[in-house]
């Protein structure tokens, strides 16, 4: 879909973020969750090859969660469908791997 193109990766995130965030729109949240987390479950190998991506997504995520409130991290700190933790830990741990 994206075409190797990882600007348009991030746009995508972005524009789903910034739907949720400033017309709650519930469908982009999920859209943006569903991002962030097939970013998080690739290899390093792939981590590696797309550099520019994933250090643009990190900067991005970094924006993002200065945004919101800190009631959302208390929601889905204790949901059931606690992602954003794990995908960021599990990028963390990738990007750790590709810079050693």
């Amino acid at each position: 879909y994206y075409e190797e193109s990882w600007n348009d990766i991030l746009g995508d995130v972005q524009l789903s973020f910034l739907l949720f965030l400033h017309l709650h729109c519930f469908a982009s949240l999920e859209h943006w969750r569903d991002l962030i987390s097939m970013l998080s479950m690739v290899s390093s190998k792939t981590m590696e090859r797309f550099s520019e991506l994933y250090a643009g997504l990190f900067v991005v995520l970094g924006c993002q969660l200065k945004c919101v409130d800190q009631s959302f991290f208390e929601e889905i700190e204790f949901s059931a469908d606690n992602f954003l933790l794990p995908a960021i830990g599990r990028m963390s741990l990738k990007a750790q791997t590709v810079s050693d």
